[in-house]
């Protein structure tokens, strides 16, 4: 027999044990409505049958979402006639004036529906992120036709393929899951692949004031990369500026690389902005370098610390140009 003192405690751990099991979130079960604070770009959105519904998390402080913003929106556009919804909410950002900001320098490279949550309460994010014991950003969903949350993940790897399968007719849970893992692996190998033709690009370039490779390396890393990899183009470009240790310094190639990887995130990352207009600089072009660096300072969104490091670029660049003229 329980004693009497000890039930009302018994009671409380129930209730929470059926609270936490009703909050529990599985691929297949139908998907939380979506409740924000506030719609900063098209919306409402609603989520209701017939219509198919990617919901991604992200933050203007996270560069790795602002590297994907290109993609959501080449999605949304491809699909928009098939009822397709692409909508992107931010309940990471330190206030919704950031957001705002944000998307009024980037203007229509976004092409999808944009809301705020208030980080303080959150309800959306905890019906999705915390609902599966997600943490990091950016975090993708798809929700299908009937209502039902039927694929998760990180919206760079496996997205577009378990999409596309969803509408060409793919409904099983289990199966959207493997067509998005194997897309994963295949792009992680890719990725793995240019960073190694990176690694070795420096190592040569570190050893080296003529050394025989790297014209052939330089060329295959903007091949593999395309468009497909602003984080390697974007590495490889800085580390060529910058790596004290370089004795064989490629300034055109690096600004090939630093463009490539600006073009591959629509310039949304201010970081990669930054990169593009310190290789423009190193190339003798200071005016374009400048306009470039302001245009990455308006996209600094929360990155406080960036802000500041561009800042004194943009005095270091236009004293070298007082001085010049």
């Amino acid at each position: 027999m329980i004693n009497p003192i000890h039930r009302p405690l018994t009671l409380a751990a129930t209730l929470i044990l059926c609270i936490s099991a009703a909050s529990a979130l599985e691929l297949g079960d139908p998907a939380p409505q979506l409740q924000v604070d506030a719609w900063l770009k098209a919306g409402p959105v609603k989520i209701t049958s017939g219509h198919v519904y990617v919901i991604e998390f992200w933050a203007t402080g996270c560069k790795h979402c602002l590297r994907g913003i290109p993609n959501l929106t080449a999605l949304q556009r491809q699909y928009r006639d098939q009822n397709v919804h692409v909508v992107a909410i931010s309940s990471s950002d330190p206030s919704r004036q950031v957001l705002q900001e944000y998307l009024h320098q980037i203007g229509d490279l976004i092409d999808y529906a944009v809301a705020y949550e208030d980080n303080d309460q959150r309800p959306t994010r905890k019906a999705y992120m915390d609902a599966l014991k997600l943490r990091s950003i950016p975090h993708a969903f798809i929700v299908d036709g009937r209502g039902r949350l039927v694929w998760e993940g990180h919206p760079h790897f496996g997205l577009q393929p378990a999409l596309a399968a969803l509408l060409a007719g793919t409904t099983d849970v289990a199966e959207l899951k493997r067509i998005g893992d194997g897309a994963r692996e295949r792009k992680l190998r890719q990725r793995r692949a240019t960073r190694a033709l990176v690694d070795r690009y420096l190592k040569l370039s570190a050893e080296s004031y003529q050394p025989p490779e790297v014209a052939t390396l330089a060329e295959q890393i903007l091949s593999d990369a395309g468009s497909d990899d602003p984080t390697a183009l974007n590495s490889v470009a800085w580390a060529t500026l910058s790596q004290s240790d370089l004795k064989y310094r490629d300034l055109r190639f690096a600004l090939r690389a630093a463009k490539a990887a600006h073009d591959a995130c629509g310039g949304a990352d201010p970081e990669i902005v930054h990169t593009y207009a310190y290789a423009l600089f190193y190339n003798g072009m200071i005016d374009e370098a400048l306009e470039q660096e302001h245009r990455a300072r308006s996209r600094t969104g929360s990155r406080n610390s960036l802000r500041q490091m561009i800042d004194d670029t943009i005095a270091r660049m236009e004293k070298t140009r007082r001085q010049r003229n």
